[in-house]
């Protein structure tokens, strides 16, 4: 065989080969699997957070309504964690960044019903439902030890720990706006 035969044989096999594969490196693929379990796991958190997380409602009176001073208000909360277990019902001012704590709520993860009294100067405000820790608490309780001991009534901070579960906007009956 002379060279120009060997040439083209070479290249007839190397055609017929086709391009060279290389084994996909391991590291990449580890990689790979480890961002998809984490962007799963994620997606997951937020899901169970959205549906099955700490849920509380107050289904009455609805948001706007217009209630006298003294009014019933009902509600309930599900998958409350038992360190969160400690449910306040409070009027919150969020431009003066206060709340006042109106009442404790001590059956978890159940349907309430308790009755709120509302004296504050406002024709509008912000009944929350708060789901809070123990330290939390305590802070609310040596609030009112101090407020009653001095006769006022001074607004509590707003804590940025403190879980939410449910908040809307009522009117009290008779006030002029």
């Amino acid at each position: 065989m002379n060279r120009k035969e060997i040439d083209t044989e070479v290249f007839d096999l190397l055609s017929r080969a086709g391009p060279a594969k290389q084994k996909p490196s391991p590291f990449l693929f580890l990689a790979m699997v480890l961002v998809i379990l984490l962007t799963a796991t994620a997606f997951g958190y937020g899901f169970y957070q959205s549906h099955f997380g700490p849920r509380g409602k107050i289904t009455r009176p609805i948001a706007q309504s217009i209630v006298p001073r003294c009014f019933e208000l009902r509600g309930f909360t599900e998958s409350i964690p038992p360190e969160r277990r400690y449910l306040w019902i409070m009027v919150d001012v969020p431009d003066l960044g206060l709340s006042w704590p109106k009442r404790r709520i001590y059956g978890v993860n159940e349907p309430l019903e308790t009755k709120i009294s509302e004296h504050g100067p406002n024709h509008t405000f912000i009944v929350s439902f708060y789901a809070l820790d123990r330290d939390y608490t305590d802070e609310i309780l040596e609030w009112f030890e101090e407020n009653r001991l001095i006769g006022q009534e001074g607004g509590f901070p707003i804590s940025p720990r403190a879980l939410c579960v449910d908040s809307l906007s009522l009117r009290l009956k008779g006030r002029s706006e």
